[in-house]
């Protein structure tokens, strides 16, 4: 029951940055990824249910990936492939390919830089 509370924990908080943007992604990761929360989400792929338009892209997607031609569908071709991963283990898998990205463990920040006031004569 521990590691099930601490995966969930994991997998909301990397869900989270990848869906934001803070984890950078290719548009391979970001579709693998959102077809692994379609699993934990959902289960195994139904045809007559995940269909067109059932998907929030907002959900499952950093913003860049959003709008990309075909992305549903290229979505469930993935799912498809996880057929009988529990969700334990749907959240472990994200976990681990998310801990594989360069950004993971890395904070960034904005920094601004102040210009030096010139002294009046």
């Amino acid at each position: 029951a521990v590691v099930s509370t601490q995966s969930t924990g994991m997998y909301i908080q990397d869900n989270t940055c990848v869906v934001n943007g803070t984890h950078k992604v290719s548009l391979e990761d970001a579709i693998e990824l959102a077809a692994i929360r379609v699993q934990i989400q959902f289960g195994n792929h139904d045809e007559n249910k995940h269909k067109k338009g059932f998907l929030d892209m907002k959900e499952l997607l950093p913003p860049e990936y959003r709008k990309v031609q075909g992305i549903e569908k290229k979505i469930y071709a993935e799912h498809r492939k996880l057929m009988g991963m529990t969700e334990l283990n749907g959240k472990l898998r994200y976990i681990k390919h998310c801990r594989e990205l360069k950004t993971y463990g890395v904070t960034f920040f904005l920094v601004k830089k102040k210009k030096k006031k010139k002294k009046k004569k």
